[in-house]
């Protein structure tokens, strides 16, 4: 235990969490600073009062008699154009469940599509798990700033490498051949650190998310609607799992800490196998170079771009 609370509760190690932390949450609220979403979350909030307790049929009725059946959305402005869009995409999501069905259908069984009849029927399973699900209207922009927001996977990976660094205390010290020969030094230790990355990487991820979704709800509103199934924003129309917003976001965190494992894991298996630190910080640049590279230049489908570094730690 005291090493896991030398390697967690180092004041540099605190300190910097905590400074990397502050230092998202002013990047995340910087456009509430320059007054950039209050008028929009107003505008939502009145679509929402006027709209978001009719039936979902009533309220598309209601605005296509604005809008001229949806050809002349300008005429709502920015936020209505868009709260037309979201009422339009709700109202439409059972049809395209059916289509998905129905498409999933006609490909089985068509010779040049044969190969991949695995993989169409598995699709059309995940998609099945919708049906029935109930779509409504709500604040999108709580759930889409977060997630369109990356630095803060940036800095759980800085926070993440300082502290899988600070397991080569030994080293720096000149030490290392006598904690490898203890037994405690070839059993227990790595155990010890491998549950203080598991704990950083957790904490780390709690913190970092917790500041986004809290900062989604303070610009956007949506605080109420951790109920709400979160395949409404339709953003997330492909994520097939039915879960409420409330759930989704418990799941995204465990995700960023499984990533942020991973990538900890990673950095740490480089500096254990290549003994010289400066050999082993080049070769994992190298590394880390090449998979930035595959990352940018491989289709979504391809198996090396699933398994990328970089997917991991933003997921």
């Amino acid at each position: 235990m005291e090493e896991i609370r030398r390697i967690l509760f180092g004041r540099r190690r605190v300190l910097l969490l905590l400074i990397l932390v502050l230092y998202s949450a002013i990047q995340f609220f910087e456009p509430m600073q320059y007054g950039l979403v209050q008028s929009d979350r107003a505008e939502v909030d009145r679509y929402l009062a006027a709209y978001g307790d009719l039936p979902i049929e009533e309220a598309k009725t209601q605005l296509d008699k604005l809008t001229g059946f949806g050809n002349d959305t300008g005429k709502l402005g920015f936020i209505g154009s868009e709260m037309y869009r979201q009422v339009a995409y709700v109202l439409d999501y059972p049809e395209f469940l059916r289509r998905v069905q129905e498409q999933a259908g006609t490909l089985i069984g068509v010779s040049i599509f044969k190969s991949n009849d695995a993989t169409i029927i598995k699709t059309a399973d995940d998609y099945k798990r919708m049906e029935g699900a109930v779509l409504t209207m709500g604040h999108d922009y709580a759930v889409t700033s977060v997630l369109e927001y990356d630095k803060s996977d940036w800095l759980l990976s800085i926070y993440i490498v300082v502290v899988v660094l600070s397991f080569m205390r030994e080293r720096k010290r000149g030490m290392w051949n006598l904690v490898c020969a203890s037994p405690n030094g070839r059993g227990k230790l790595p155990l010890l650190r491998a549950a203080s990355l598991a704990i950083a990487a957790i904490t780390g991820a709690v913190l970092f998310t917790a500041v986004e979704v809290v900062g989604g709800w303070v610009q956007h509103g949506g605080m109420d609607e951790m109920g709400r199934m979160v395949q409404s924003v339709s953003m997330l129309k492909s994520f097939t799992i039915p879960m409420t917003t409330g759930q989704f976001w418990l799941f995204y965190t465990a995700l960023r800490a499984l990533g942020a494992f991973a990538i900890g894991a990673l950095v740490w298996l480089f500096f254990e196998i290549i003994p010289d630190r400066r050999i082993s910080a080049i070769a994992l640049a190298l590394f880390v170079g090449l998979e930035w590279t595959l990352f940018t230049l491989l289709p979504q489908e391809n198996l090396l771009k699933i398994v990328n570094l970089f997917l991991w730690m933003a997921p």
